[in-house]
């Protein structure tokens, strides 16, 4: 296991340090196709939690809150203290009247 920690430790750094020093850049076909990795990260991190809260696929109030503050991301251009207010405030009148 920590062969391959530093093993990806070593690729990782060459990698950058490659980048830095002969100042390499990517295709643009590639930085485009890489600038939607944060998002598919996210969406990956994130979904699982709202659809399987419990370990089972149910509809609830994460999901609601989840929808809600997709919604308020996508109008408000990612305003991110409105966003959290809009989840948060979902998911407890959810709670609150189920």
């Amino acid at each position: 296991m920590w062969l391959t920690i530093l093993g990806m430790s070593a690729v990782s750094y060459a990698l950058r340090v490659t980048m830095l020093v002969t100042r390499w850049r990517f295709p643009t076909w590639l930085a485009r196709g890489l600038a939607s990795v944060p998002i598919a990260l996210f969406a990956a991190l994130a979904v699982p939690g709202l659809l399987r809260p419990h370990g089972q696929i149910t509809i609830g109030p994460e999901l609601a809150a989840g929808l809600v503050a997709a919604l308020v991301a996508w109008r408000t251009a990612g305003r991110m203290p409105l966003v959290i207010g809009a989840g948060v405030g979902t998911f407890l009148l959810v709670r609150l009247f189920s």
